[in-house]
């Protein structure tokens, strides 16, 4: 599979060529994110195709690395993959949540790439350029690290952002407008660049379960997700929750009108061995909460809490003081990013999840406002405290810099 992304020319359009047994080659070609035409050349042989895939590499066009055809199908994120890794010990509600979380990672793929990658109902992964292999979503991971540096200045005309923006959608294709000029609006919003290393978490979690089940010789695939589900029936431990989260209502929120309906235990292996061995040695460990979409919560489920990496441009939702985990202590203030009232353009959901996590905050610095040119944590401590009223922020926020400072114990589900 060839692809030609060069935003100056208003070019993102791939090009396929296929070798049948009678001779015939089978050519598809057009712009990503559309079935393109196709024509069949009777008898062409492999040096024509070989010619015409040289042809195409002279004009411009690169290899993409894919796992297959468009045609064929790979079993990806389907709920009953993810059950053979996260044990629901035949507990219904626990299969209704993977269930909805399996729907949930699979629509957003679909969405963020915009029709370009489409996981089914029943786990086969469709693109139009194939299914991109694990490599190229490593490769991908590098060159949006170099990109986030370039869309802290907004210069989305200079070379250097348009080459590596090149790249990148050469490495992972993603339908663009069509209307010239696409390369100054597709990364442009403040929060693309950590909405986009959520998506590569997301493709990267469905390629690494494809495979998994794929190369599984047992009744077992090798094991993608090191985490424990377990329902809370405990009334106590219920109560608990719900007392928690209700003593930090701010009711001007409009995430207050939701209320949780259950709650799981949660035990990711890599976050609790790392909290325990590294991070809970910071001291002053607190309960906090963490919010984040629903689509979302599968791939933090496999991998724990990641920092993104915002590229220093700190003026944005969610980063006002560094790249860091955020957490805090007002329910309603995290459940409003679950809610999805910080990003509007993805939809509202009253249907939404929240984590409480054990946070070691160390020794923490609280701001007297956010500054883009200050180095976060400072120097000398160990999180951020900002301080609702205090800090440039309306509700309080905590920060730590180190994975390993938390742990999240609880998902929470919400409904409204």
């Amino acid at each position: 599979m060839l692809v030609c992304t060069d935003a100056l020319n208003n070019n993102n359009k791939f090009w396929e060529g296929t070798l049948q047994a009678n001779g015939d080659v089978h050519c598809r070609w057009g712009r990503v994110g559309a079935t393109g035409q196709t024509k069949v050349f009777a008898s062409a042989g492999k040096s024509f195709l070989t010619s015409k895939a040289n042809e195409k590499r002279r004009g411009g066009y690169t290899e993409v690395a894919v796992l297959g055809s468009p045609k064929s199908q790979v079993v990806a994120t389907t709920t009953e993959a993810v059950k053979r890794q996260i044990s629901s010990a035949g507990n219904p509600v626990i299969e209704a949540l993977l269930e909805r979380l399996v729907k949930e990672n699979r629509h957003e793929i679909f969405v963020m790439s915009g029709g370009q990658i489409n996981v089914s109902a029943d786990g086969v992964v469709t693109t139009a350029v194939g299914v991109i292999d694990g490599e190229s979503v490593r490769s991908a991971r590098q060159v949006l690290a170099t990109i986030a540096l370039s869309h802290a200045t907004k210069d989305f005309n200079s070379t250097v952002f348009i080459d590596y923006l090149q790249q990148y959608l050469t490495l992972v294709p993603q339908k663009v407008s069509a209307k010239r000029g696409w390369h100054t609006t597709f990364l442009a919003a403040d929060d693309a660049i950590i909405k986009q290393s959520a998506f590569l978490d997301q493709l990267e979690g469905s390629i690494e379960l494809a495979l998994a089940n794929a190369k599984s010789s047992g009744p077992e695939p090798a094991k993608v997700f090191d985490v424990e589900l377990e329902l809370i029936e405990d009334g106590a431990e219920w109560t608990s929750i719900e007392r928690f989260f209700k003593q930090s209502i701010n009711l001007r929120h409009a995430s207050s009108g939701l209320k949780p309906v259950r709650a799981f235990r949660v035990t990711i292996g890599s976050m609790a061995r790392a909290f325990e061995n590294d991070g809970m040695k910071v001291g002053n460990v607190q309960r906090l909460w963490h919010g984040t979409r629903a689509y979302n919560v599968l791939s933090i489920l496999k991998q724990g809490l990641i920092v993104p990496k915002s590229g220093g441009s700190y003026n944005i939702t969610g980063r006002m003081f560094g790249d860091g985990l955020y957490f805090s202590d007002q329910s309603t203030k995290s459940l409003a990013y679950s809610r999805g009232d910080w990003s509007r353009s993805q939809g509202i959901d009253n249907r939404c999840f929240m984590f409480l996590a054990d946070v070691a905050m160390g020794r923490a610095m609280t701001p007297s406002g956010p500054n883009a040119r200050a180095q976060y944590p400072a120097k000398g401590y160990d999180s951020t405290f900002a301080k609702g009223g205090e800090s440039g922020v309306l509700n309080n926020e905590m920060i730590v810099y180190r994975t390993s400072q938390a742990n999240l114990t609880t998902l929470v589900e919400f409904s409204g």
